[in-house]
């Protein structure tokens, strides 16, 4: 994951990556130590000049 791309391909089945891998033990240690993943709209406001999303 932390690896340049060698190629501009979308890789394997069988290759693991962020969209395929199982984050449970990455939640597990964010819980442990407070860490928690602000939505769009909660960086908007303190940060107006953040580019919201328009959904």
């Amino acid at each position: 994951m932390n690896e340049p791309a060698q190629k501009m391909e979308i890789p394997s089945d069988d290759v693991l990556t962020y969209a395929s891998m199982d984050l449970t033990k990455t939640m597990e240690i964010f819980e442990k130590y407070g860490v928690r993943i602000l939505s769009p709209e909660e960086v908007a406001e303190p940060m107006p000049e953040f580019p919201l999303a328009k959904h």
